[in-house]
């Protein structure tokens, strides 16, 4: 990568998002690589650094270019706060609006619309939240990028709408979990891993 960055800058950051969403390297990995490369003044290591930055959301890995549109569009429009890959009732959901019920999605063609399981298990995640009382709020690729003054009014909408409920407690099988969204061990079932 850092070779790629000496070469063509502008390459970086999409290959960057490659090695990061197909889970060929994590963001920690890409750190260090950073980091043990910019003490040798490597050649590249700058576009490297600015593209491992812009993957980054709270210092967590983004899992699509949609969600790092969302982030934008929260930012941009002056949105209420937002918690990045939040665990709530043992889900990891993209956005958690923070002291409020409102979760939001970003749904890309791809992965959310072509893969029946990842389909199933979207609707099922949704039932179970809003049975607890959240409130789902999905957004497409097309909805974030070509009508994004739209999307933001939505999530004020949404956001304004459900401000006088309290959240939730992030509960699972009557057990609460801390704040920090560290839970101990992997739970797995019913499509869930904590």
């Amino acid at each position: 990568m850092c070779d790629l960055g000496a070469v063509d800058r502008r390459a970086v950051v999409p290959a960057t998002g490659h090695v990061l969403t197909n889970r060929l390297a994590d963001l920690h990995a890409l750190e260090a690589t950073v980091l043990a490369h910019s003490r040798q003044g490597r050649a590249g290591i700058r576009p490297l650094r600015d593209a491992v930055d812009s993957w980054s959301i709270d210092l967590k890995p983004a899992d699509s270019a949609l969600e790092l549109v969302m982030s934008r569009l929260v930012a941009r429009y002056d949105l209420p706060a937002v918690e990045f890959h939040a665990i709530v009732l043992g889900w990891e959901v993209d956005f958690r609006v923070c002291d409020s019920v409102v979760i939001l999605e970003c749904d890309g063609w791809a992965y959310h619309g072509l893969h029946r399981e990842q389909f199933e298990r979207d609707r099922r995640r949704d039932a179970e939240l809003v049975a607890e009382g959240w409130v789902v709020v999905r957004f497409t690729y097309r909805a974030l990028t070509r009508a994004p003054a739209a999307s933001a009014r939505r999530i004020r909408q949404a956001v304004d709408r459900w401000s006088r409920v309290a959240p939730p407690s992030p509960t699972i099988s009557g057990q609460i979990f801390p704040a920090s969204g560290k839970m101990g061990p992997e739970i797995v079932g019913e499509g869930r891993s904590l």
